[in-house]
């Protein structure tokens, strides 16, 4: 009967690259690949490779139950673990990285196991924590292991692996990296591995038990300074090691302690793997070069879920406002698209990239970059080397002059210099001019159509959407307000037979940017509406009562009394405010058009846009 094997992070590299190099054996192992989510497309492919994968979905935060679960999957019992825990602590529980392997070595201890090994980090041996503190985690974790397992049956191995190769990724991360390898190592070279190496090893352990018992074995396979590195980066792609903000790096390593100690400790004691006599006992273990040459290609199969090797050379997104809500909404979608997370790799725009929000979308793999809408030179640094680029400009309401077109205008001329080849922008209607001069004061929306209209007249090709009524107005902005009786009122200067093309701005605009971009081809030059239906005010607030069980009701006013809800900082966005709803009212906020083609555009890629109810159901809160 096979052996059972129990392998930690197995959509991850380390656990991913074990199962690879067993399943190429064609080892006599059942084997047990842990994944949280055994639906993820990373997961399922794990099945593809061989009839001895089994998924085992949980979590090392919750051990014991994960070995029932495994148990559970498994025909015979688990004899051997691969432990491989995530460091620095982002979002782990169960105490983080240090909690979850002691407390894996505990558990497979109680279930019987007979060889676990340990994937930990090269630090000099066994004995030198050092001060860098997911090394000294790792050091903390090996000494749990071999405490606890003296004087039972189970053995163990310990693989030491340097920094690896396969983490010089083409998002924030893999930037940041290369950046602080030249700023902090300076001229000390760092010794690297490719990950299929550790795969290698954690394989040949648990195939040949006797030889890696009780061993500790330090992995590297070259050892090069950053401009070597960079030497043959370029040789072999023809393009410059690409890098980031120094300051980015220099307030990570400062802020980020664990990533700044690391850096420094490379840089005053650094790794000291034998490579001569490692590569003796494996002659297949690879120099930078020959990874590079051999498993850096985008179409490699092994690649993990949303991770673009820095010499892949997929396309690069850039979305202006990613911490906003178009902006966020669109990264959101993006990263969730099973074909635009494959092809793309995305850049967010954001003033302050230090901000919580900025540093949580980093975490997500995505490059985070500052730019200055008022600076050319600012902007061609953010958008540069991008395919596709979605930017929206921000009004002032302040019913004067307004920078909306000259932010637009200083986008559109950087987008064409550089050689966007999709340009996507938040657009909206020319109401002066669609009303033929009777509303004169929509100021955001003319600003908008003329950015639009100075785009197709620089010939960039480009796609406009133009998002609707936000639903978030309601809430946010207290449109539909309760009144002294209890009464919740929504209080236009409109008639019943005005037609608001509602949106959930937050959730929804970017699957209209998902679709735009999918879609490419046949919507350059094209305006997509992006609006989940119309909505009469009669049908809001009726949908607001049967979501809420709160009484509501419209109320129409005229002009003067709606200017005057406008009072204090707030009365120099009156006329235009007016002007926009006498808009909706007459022609209506998309002169009259059908939603039916961006309806059926979001369900072409698979996407529904929000309803109001699920609005209301999702934030009840916001209307007490």
């Amino acid at each position: 009967m096979a052996r059972a094997i129990l392998v930690c992070g197995a959509t991850g590299k380390q656990g991913g690259a074990v199962i690879n190099h067993l399943v190429e054996q064609n080892a006599d192992f059942e084997i047990l690949a842990v994944t949280r989510d055994a639906t993820s497309g990373s997961a399922q492919r794990l099945l593809k490779k061989s009839s001895k994968v089994h998924l085992v979905q949980g979590n090392l935060a919750d051990p014991t139950a994960l070995f029932k679960t495994a148990q559970d999957v498994a025909s015979s019992p688990i004899w051997g673990v691969f432990s491989v825990q995530v460091p620095m602590g982002f979002g782990q529980g169960g105490g983080g990285e240090l909690g979850q392997g002691k407390a894996l070595v505990d558990a497979s201890l109680k279930a019987g196991v007979k060889f676990f090994v340990y994937t930990s980090v090269e630090r000099h041996g066994a004995d030198n924590a050092t001060n860098v503190p997911h090394f000294a985690h790792k050091h903390e974790i090996e000494q749990h292991l071999f405490n606890k397992s003296k004087g039972t049956d189970m053995e163990w191995a310990v693989l030491r692996p340097v920094a690896f190769m396969d983490n010089l990724t083409d998002n924030l991360f893999g930037r940041v990296f290369t950046t602080s390898w030249r700023m902090a190592v300076k001229e000390k070279p760092l010794q690297l591995i490719a990950v299929s190496d550790i795969g290698y090893f954690g394989a040949e352990a648990f195939l040949h038990p006797e030889k890696y018992k009780g061993r500790g074995v330090s992995l590297a396979g070259d050892d090069l300074t950053i401009e070597q590195f960079a030497v043959v980066f370029k040789r072999n792609t023809g393009n410059e090691l690409p890098g980031t903000y120094r300051v980015l790096c220099w307030l990570i390593m400062t802020m980020v302690k664990d990533f700044g100690y690391m850096f420094k400790w490379f840089h005053d004691v650094g790794y000291d793997v034998d490579i001569a006599a490692l590569r003796k006992e494996y002659p297949g273990l690879k120099d930078f070069e020959t990874w590079l040459k051999a498993e850096s290609e985008p179409t490699r199969q092994t690649q993990t879920e949303n991770t673009s090797c820095i010499f892949n050379m997929s396309k690069l997104l850039t979305i202006f406002g990613a911490t906003g809500n178009q902006g966020g909404s669109v990264v959101r979608a993006a990263l969730a698209d099973a074909v635009l997370s494959k092809e793309y790799r995305i850049r967010g725009i954001t003033r302050d990239v230090s901000k919580p929000a900025a540093q949580a979308l980093a975490s997500k793999g995505v490059e985070v970059v500052s730019a200055d809408m008022n600076s050319k030179t600012s902007l061609a640094e953010a958008i540069k080397g991008s395919h596709t680029v979605f930017f929206m400009t921000t009004p002032n309401f302040t019913g004067g002059a307004s920078e909306e077109q000259a932010h637009g205008k200083n986008v559109a001329d950087v987008a064409a210099e550089t050689g966007v080849k999709h340009l996507i922008y938040s657009s909206l209607l020319h109401v002066t001019e669609t009303t033929n001069g009777r509303l004169k004061h929509v100021v955001h929306f003319d600003d908008k159509a003329e950015v639009e209209r100075y785009i197709r007249a620089k010939g960039i090709p480009s796609s406009f959407v133009l998002p609707g009524y936000f639903m978030s107005n309601f809430s946010a902005l207290q449109m539909i307000r309760k009144g002294e009786d209890g009464v919740y009122n929504l209080a236009y200067p409109v008639s019943d037979k005005a037609k608001f093309p509602l949106i959930d701005t937050e959730s929804d605009i970017g699957k209209y940017v998902v679709a735009a971009i999918r879609n490419e081809s046949t919507l350059l030059g094209k305006q997509i509406l992006a609006a989940e239906d119309y909505y009469t005010p009669t049908r809001t607030v009726a949908e607001f009562e049967q979501v809420t069980g709160k009484t509501a009701r419209f109320v129409p006013v005229d002009a003067a009394t709606y200017k005057s809800f406008f009072a204090g900082p707030m009365a120099a966005m009156a006329d235009e405010m007016l002007e926009n709803h006498l808009f909706i009212d007459e022609p209506g906020y998309y002169a009259g058009k059908d939603l039916k083609e961006s309806q059926e555009l979001l369900a072409g890629v698979g996407l529904k846009a929000t309803t109001w109810k699920e609005f209301l159901e999702a934030n009840k809160a916001a209307f007490p």
